[in-house]
């Protein structure tokens, strides 16, 4: 009995572990987006979506751009080399700059109207919220993941964030403006960076952060490569600019998710930053 006891105790834990990325996925594709007061038929929401994203508000304050481009970059430096309170700095910079773009970038001003992605917007917001709850469980005395400095070129590559308009196409560009465009403001180009830097260093921050910021970068990542690749193919080169979206956010979350699983009666359930934190700076000792 007492074995049947301890397995079922041992499986909650596990269980719990889907309830976030669950979630997220029911707010992302669930939530019916808005359009002058409205609700936006399924039939219409990928149009929708495309122009939002091409005229949201979160860059209708050109100086805001530069500003954020540059602070993302300090945080990143500051997250790879482990300097000052490194993992603190970066969770809180990442919930405040998600709650900016969850407001402003998934939000535009139509001929129809104020649309709102409204699902993005939510579960952003979410991420947010368990970034701010992960900081209390952060450690500063990691030591840096040298065999995955790969990704540093997909990192800059997305913090660079190249590209021009021709029409309604978009081409290889904007070169002349790489330190002034709106990469810092939006959450495609923002996320790999971020996911990247946790990577790297790992167990500075809880299992439950590195898989939820992770899980919705993936759900992002996959989404706009089918969009640029397959729906509007002439546009391929901003799937390229995805790319780092995909592929970095898939390794945080399958290398956390895996290690949830292996330590023995841990998930990453929601409450679990402290408990990750701690964990993390008794294994740096």
């Amino acid at each position: 009995m007492g074995g049947d006891d301890q397995r079922r105790a041992d499986r909650r834990p596990r269980r719990r572990g889907w309830v976030l990325p669950l979630a997220l996925i029911v707010i992302t594709f669930g939530v019916p987006s808005m359009r002058g007061g409205a609700v936006v038929g399924s039939e219409q929401v990928t149009e929708l979506i495309q122009s939002v994203l091409m005229q949201p508000w979160s860059e209708s304050v050109p100086i805001l751009m530069p500003v954020a481009k540059l602070a993302l970059l300090v945080v990143a430096v500051m997250g790879i080399t482990g300097k000052g309170p490194y993992a603190k700095v970066l969770l809180a910079y990442y919930a405040a700059n998600l709650g900016v773009v969850a407001l402003f970038q998934n939000t535009a001003t139509l001929p129809e109207g104020v649309a709102v992605i409204v699902g993005n917007l939510l579960a952003q917001l979410v991420v947010a919220a368990v970034c701010l709850l992960g900081i209390r469980g952060t450690s500063d005395t990691a030591s840096l993941r040298r065999e995955r400095l790969w990704m540093l070129p997909l990192m800059l590559w997305a913090w660079l964030y190249p590209f021009a308009l021709q029409g309604n196409t978009i081409v290889p560009g904007g070169w002349t403006g790489l330190f002034v465009n709106s990469a810092g403001v939006t959450y495609c180009m923002v996320t790999p960076v971020i996911a990247g830097t946790m990577a790297l260093r790992p167990a500075a921050y809880g299992r439950t952060t590195r898989v939820v910021v992770g899980w919705l970068g993936l759900i992002f990542g996959l989404l706009n490569l089918l969009t640029w690749f397959v729906v509007r193919p002439a546009s391929w080169w901003m799937g390229t600019l995805h790319v780092p979206l995909l592929v970095i956010t898939a390794v945080l979350t399958i290398t956390s998710w895996r290690e949830s699983r292996e330590s023995s009666g841990v998930g990453v359930g929601v409450g679990e930053g402290v408990a990750d934190g701690a964990h993390a700076r008794a294994s740096e000792t």
